[in-house]
């Protein structure tokens, strides 16, 4: 079967036939065979090499085909130049947000001797009250700071500056390397790590310096770019911590909590010079009395926040057990691990709407939330857990916490509904 006729493309695109002047148009089959034949035979136009106007092998130019190439990769084209537009405009806002939330960051502290306060954790109200009726304002992540040198960081300023500005209780990610050496970082150490020894040492100097200061540590242990510990390296991990707390000479302020029993008041922490809490999601260890199992002794919120929605539905018992002495409010969203500081984000609310998450760290919102919160599931919150602690209200929350009195927060159901984001 022949295909319709060509129009030839140009007059050497003509196959001359034996004895004649005018000429021969070559079907498609012919070329190419029956098995060939194709549904766009139809306006197709030969284009034959000038070399081989006398040969049957001419090649063919399939018109409507070639549109089409051209119209997809005309589309590609398009697609490729969106897609580097929108990773050069996130690049440029990302680094616009680091550079201002840098920028009006002091200097890491150096010295961490404070004013002398006779109060214990600067609030002589304090003194009289047990451990476990006490809020602290907490880092969530505390090693992940820009000035440490992390690149994707939660925090702006260093755990130094936090120290002696007033945050209490640090939550550190240690993780056991392949070359069996720990670590301070996040999910993967090449990403960026923490000197655990020089971490450990700046707690000891803080607590030498300032005798009436009772600080927490809330580890979360792991094994570089692994989820879980074996066993085998669990029990490394214990044993290199150990070793660690005590080069550093920590181990002379670490508090031995009984599990179930009632904690003891900041000033009897003071007065026994044991003033540094270890809670550790590692294994109890006889051996090890001052590695506390922290689901043994207290119990937390979701920690897994998208926005505003979920901080409001996520007040409900996570890890432990509500029975347990110490309650930890996480309040942070998974802008933070993107080292996104939420109160910079007004200047790019034009832009991508994520306005409504900019106060959730500021006051009347975090207060708000921890009040109704705490409220729900009738709790004193002993550790308000935030990213970018400096540009937040946590110290000012935690401060006007310790002011309310003791076993004022009541269990009130119809807080829950608030708290879990219904009407």
């Amino acid at each position: 079967m022949l295909a319709a006729p060509y129009r030839p493309l140009t007059v050497s695109c003509q196959e001359l036939a034996p004895n004649s002047q005018e000429p021969r148009w070559i079907s498609y089959n012919e070329i190419h065979g029956p098995s060939h034949e194709l549904a766009y035979n139809d306006h197709t136009e030969r284009l034959c090499d000038e070399n081989e106007q006398n040969s049957t092998a001419c090649a063919m130019v399939r018109e409507p085909v070639s549109r089409t190439l051209r119209c997809i990769c005309i589309v590609a084209l398009s697609c490729v130049m969106v897609v580097v537009v929108v990773v050069v405009v996130s690049v440029v806002m990302y680094t616009t947000l680091v550079l201002k939330g840098v920028a009006g960051i002091k200097p890491c502290a150096k010295n961490l001797q404070l004013v002398y306060n006779p109060g214990c954790n600067r609030d002589a109200a304090l003194c009289m009250r047990r451990y476990s009726d006490v809020s602290y304002a907490t880092m969530h992540n505390a090693f992940a700071t820009t000035q440490d040198g992390i690149v994707f960081a939660q925090h702006r300023a260093c755990m130094r500056s936090a120290l002696v500005q007033g945050i209490r209780g640090f939550m550190l990610d240690v993780h056991l390397t392949a070359d069996r050496s720990l670590k301070l970082c996040h999910v993967f150490c090449k990403m960026g790590s923490v000197s655990l020894p020089r971490t450990l040492l700046m707690f000891a100097e803080f607590l030498d310096k300032n005798p009436r200061e009772v600080v927490t540590i809330i580890w979360e242990a792991r094994y570089d770019a692994r989820p879980d510990l074996q066993e085998p390296e669990r029990l490394q991990l214990q044993a290199l911590l150990g070793r660690a707390m005590l080069d550093a000479g920590l181990m002379k302020h670490l508090h031995v909590q009984p599990r179930g029993k009632a904690w003891p008041r900041l000033q009897n922490m003071i007065d026994s010079n044991r003033r540094l809490v270890s809670l550790t999601d590692l294994s109890s260890s006889s051996n090890e009395p001052w590695n506390m199992k922290v689901w043994e002794h207290a119990f937390d919120t979701p920690f897994y926040n998208e926005d505003v929605a979920d901080l409001e539905r996520h007040c409900s018992v996570h890890r432990g057990s509500a029975g347990n002495k110490l309650f930890i409010l996480n309040h942070f969203t998974i802008m933070g691990t993107l080292s996104v500081d939420t109160v910079g984000l007004g200047s790019v609310n034009n832009i991508v709407p994520v306005g409504a998450i900019q106060t959730i760290n500021t006051a009347p919102f975090i207060w708000d939330r921890v009040i109704a919160c705490s409220k729900c599931l009738g709790r004193f919150p002993n550790f308000v857990a935030v990213d970018f602690w400096e540009s937040s209200d946590v110290i000012s929350v935690t401060q006007k916490l310790n002011a309310i009195a003791v076993g004022s927060i009541v269990e009130q159901p119809a807080q829950c509904a608030r708290a879990n984001g219904g009407a």
